[in-house]
């Protein structure tokens, strides 16, 4: 898992990363945008869901706070990305040099 900070009461940048609690209780982690009438919270993976609101809406999202910081473990990282099938392009290098 990724330790993060959010920081409440900051101005939503598009391409920020956030984290959102929506109307069910459930909390995402999300990439902002902001375009037009809309408001987007877009998912940082690839097989993730989307969501899309109107500024007007105010019920599908209790709250939305802008990361300033993460941790993560590197080891868990790597780990999830073997299982995907996805690789760290220093990977090649490192079984290169055997």
């Amino acid at each position: 898992g990724t330790l993060i900070l959010v920081r409440p009461n900051q101005r939503l940048q598009t391409g920020e990363r956030v984290v959102a609690v929506l109307k069910d209780g459930e909390v995402v982690f999300k990439c902002f945008a902001e375009k037009g009438d809309k408001y987007y919270l877009l998912s940082i993976n690839q097989s993730g869901k989307d969501y899309e609101f109107r500024k007007d809406e105010y019920n599908p999202v209790r709250a939305v706070y802008t990361v300033i910081q993460s941790m993560r473990d590197e080891k868990a990282l790597d780990r999830a990305m073997a299982e995907a099938g996805i690789h760290h392009f220093w990977e090649t290098k490192l079984k290169e040099l055997d």
